[in-house]
């Protein structure tokens, strides 16, 4: 009994390998429900396994693949990590100049609200840009803060709309800056091209490698029990 549920156990490992490769791996789990929620919708078969790490891995058929990077880079996935104001001022032994801080919260701000505008519905990707006025010798800055917001967006969306908002958000984000400081540059992403796949040959459909796999290892273990049983009556002869 126990050698029957060691072999159904391997049978069932090598119907799933066989059937679905890798898409991507490493994903955090909110971002990786996302990306299955899009390729179903989209009609392609996709399957989820959860990592030790708090991540997952995407797996989808091979011939897939071209079709669900495409579906899934028109949505702007996979997204970049963003990092935190507490990722990026961990306290440490090293102390840093004033510059250096202020560079540092420069890109951590820049991060946040790349983070808070990526949020948005329609918006697939963001880019925040933020100038700083620079500070002479006696610390008094020259000039004054201005920005600049890269977004892509999806079609039919009323993307104008948006602008005075994003211009408003971004404003209030950082200190001194101006509403009028703040340009927006929008860019309507496309829409995925359906991919025509070559036809795969009838001998290496998923399901029949599957069968190919599993009647091997089904001539592996017919072949180590006949050799077992050789072996034992040999012994007893």
């Amino acid at each position: 009994m126990s050698l029957l549920k060691h072999v159904t156990i391997l049978l069932s490992c090598l119907l799933l390998c066989a059937c679905k490769v890798e898409l991507y791996t490493g994903i955090d789990e909110q971002q990786a429900n996302e990306m299955v929620a899009i390729l179903m919708n989209s009609g392609i078969a996709v399957e989820k396994i959860a990592d030790k790490d708090q991540t997952a891995t995407l797996m989808v058929e091979e011939s897939d693949i071209p079709l669900a990077v495409s579906k899934l880079k028109a949505q702007g996935y996979p997204k970049g990590q963003f990092q935190s104001l507490g990722d990026i001022f961990v306290k440490d032994s090293m102390i840093s100049s004033p510059m250096e801080e202020r560079a540092r919260y420069n890109f951590a701000m820049t991060q946040e609200l790349e983070a808070t505008l990526s949020l948005i519905d329609e918006v697939i990707n963001a880019r925040v840009h933020i100038v700083q006025p620079k500070i002479d010798d006696y610390g008094v800055k020259t000039g004054t803060p201005s920005a600049s917001v890269f977004i892509k967006h999806t079609q039919g969306m009323g993307a104008e709309e948006l602008v005075p908002k994003i211009k408003l958000l971004v404003a209030h984000a950082i200190q001194d800056l101006e509403y009028e400081a703040v340009d927006v540059a929008l860019f309507e992403g496309q829409t995925p091209v359906k991919l025509v796949q070559k036809p795969t040959p009838w001998y290496l459909t998923p399901w029949l490698l599957a069968v190919w796999a599993a009647l091997a290892l089904l001539l592996l273990i017919l072949i180590g029990l006949f050799i077992y049983k050789q072996s034992t009556s040999d012994k007893e002869s």
